[in-house]
């Protein structure tokens, strides 16, 4: 290359690094990763430690076309591609977290396949720079290879496609200017994914004799170094935007829920009041002309008083109907946590069974449930208990109710003896009742049981939001 590539080249390696680097660091700083049932949010230190160290490596590799230690220009390579590999791994993590780790979090497939794929590379790679030093450059070359085949492509296009998921979940909850962002950091991820996976450097295996980065120059006239910058760069941008934004949202969030916390004692204490002054009043009232009937002989006097009784125990019993009605209207997902404390609580003390429960939903999630969704869940929760206290006879059980952008999950497993899926036991009034509680919120309800115990899978879906 000439000196006026080399030139362009240290400029445009640097701010590809530049770019990955600044958006690992800001996923590193995110305050609020545990905070979300956005999967984005939970899993974003692994696209932060993707970040930091790909900008490190392409910094590595700026390095090398400076020459500034042209005597190491081997061990430069092999650094540079050793960090690419690690970075690499863990966007491989955050995609299969993103996409894979709801469905596989018994056997966390997410982590184990890129923790072996990047496990045999590295003895393989290490192994071979130590024991074959000849060509070693064409060997590194190779690996580095390998290592965007096998993890960089598959992990740029499984982050680019939770990406979209995430953006057509976001649409459903009207959040559409959060989905568009999605949508595009999604797009820019697969373009990243080929550009950084597939179009790589030239070697005489399959597919880099083909498909390589001198054949995209010949046939474009600039290099696919440039392409990967500004994937990189429009990836930093749109991520850093979502953050910004979600570190809004999340702000709105709370203040709305200390607005709603506020409401909420003060509803409490108007119940209180009511309770406690005008019921207590009126029953006083109500005692009093007890007291006038039985001591006056005026039969008029006593009809009237008698009225004036049953007016009194009309508007006691109305009051507290209405105190009835105004506490369960507004009870929200916080209620709903504290109802199932005391559930599983009890659960603990009737049955003596050794019972583990996690309530893993946000205070602030960005879905809304209504009471009678509320309700049902609650009520087919304790339906599950009591079956397991009835005829389970298990010794331990597992309670973990969570939520995502899509809806909020109830997993209720025991150790017992289970039963046997037929017709007459999976239509008995119990399970039907349950059956019949989640179809009434659009749930669903999934049963498993064998010799080894039950479980109990409910999702519920959060109400749809007005445009």
């Amino acid at each position: 290359m000439s000196q006026l590539q080399d030139i362009n080249y240290i400029w445009l390696f640097f701010f590809y690094g530049l770019s990955f680097f600044i958006m690992g660091t800001s996923a590193l700083q995110q305050k609020f990763r545990h905070k979300s049932e956005f999967p984005l949010l939970t899993s974003i230190q692994l696209l932060g430690a993707f970040g930091v160290l790909h900008g490190l490596a392409e910094w590595v590799s700026m390095l090398r076309i400076m020459q500034a230690y042209d005597n190491l220009n081997w061990q430069l390579y092999a650094i540079e591609t050793f960090l690419t590999g690690f970075s690499f791994l863990f966007l491989m993590i955050f995609g299969f977290s993103m996409v894979l780790k709801e469905t596989t979090k018994n056997i966390k497939v997410h982590i184990w396949v890129p923790l072996l794929l990047m496990s045999l590379w590295s003895f393989f790679f290490l192994g071979r720079i130590f024991s074959v030093p000849e060509d070693l450059m064409w060997q590194i070359t190779l690996f580095n290879n390998i290592a965007r085949y096998f993890m960089g492509l598959p992990g740029a296009f499984l982050a680019g496609i939770s990406f979209f998921q995430n953006g057509i979940h976001l649409n459903s909850l009207k959040l559409n200017n959060y989905a568009k962002m999605y949508m595009v950091a999604g797009a820019l991820f697969l373009l990243y994914g080929i550009s950084a996976g597939l179009i790589i450097a030239p070697l005489n295996i399959f597919p880099a004799y083909l498909v390589n980065r001198e054949m995209f120059l010949y046939a474009t006239g600039f290099p696919i170094e440039v392409v990967r910058a500004i994937s990189a760069i429009g990836i930093t941008v749109m991520t850093i935007k979502i953050f910004d934004s979600f570190s809004w949202e999340i702000q709105r969030r709370l203040n709305e829920y200390e607005q709603q916390q506020l409401l909420i004692q003060d509803r409490k204490k108007t119940i209180q009041m009511v309770h406690d002054q005008i019921i207590q009043r009126l029953f006083g009232a109500g005692m009093l002309v007890e007291s006038l009937m039985d001591i006056t002989e005026d039969d008029d006097l006593k009809e009237g008083l008698n009225t004036l009784k049953t007016d009194l125990n009309q508007t006691i019993l109305e009051a507290r109907q209405f105190l009835k009605t105004f506490s369960s209207s507004y009870m929200g997902i916080e209620d709903f946590k504290e109802n199932l404390y005391n559930l599983v609580e009890r659960f603990r003390f009737n049955s003596q069974t050794n019972c583990d429960f996690e309530y893993l939903v946000p205070s602030m999630v960005l879905g809304r449930i209504t009471e009678e969704k509320n309700t049902e869940l609650y009520y087919i929760i304790q339906e599950a208990l009591m079956n397991i206290q009835k005829h389970a006879k298990a010794q331990n059980v597992r309670i973990r109710v969570y939520s995502n952008l899509k809806e909020i999950i109830a997993e209720i497993e025991d150790d017992g003896v289970g039963f046997t899926m037929t017709h007459d036991n999976t239509e008995s009034y119990g399970i039907k009742n349950m059956k019949d509680r989640a179809h009434r919120i659009s749930g669903r309800i999934e049963i498993n049981s064998n010799r080894e115990g039950t479980r109990v899978i409910v999702r519920v879906p959060w109400e749809e939001r007005k445009s």
